[in-house]
């Protein structure tokens, strides 16, 4: 889903790995700069996209909603 503030990815419902391989083929679609919210069910989806991000993109924030977590991901400009 795309929104005028960024994508959406919905992974609610998945479990590992599939909630960082769909992270990581989204945000490799994406303009630096730009940002992604991605929904998790999965506490341990939220650590190993926490991990993978490390110089990739930059993790803005993440907040528990009621029966899931809202993670804000920002692509950071390629050092190339």
């Amino acid at each position: 889903m795309v929104t005028q503030e960024g994508m959406t990815l919905d992974c609610r419902g998945l479990f590992c790995p599939e909630p960082l391989l769909r992270t990581i083929s989204t945000m490799d679609g994406i303009r630096a700069n730009e940002q992604l919210t991605v929904l998790l069910s999965s506490p341990a989806a939220l650590e190993d996209i926490a991990a993978w991000a490390k110089g990739r993109a930059q993790l803005i924030s993440r907040d528990n909603k009621q029966g899931y977590i809202e993670v804000l991901l920002e692509k950071q400009t390629s050092l190339s």
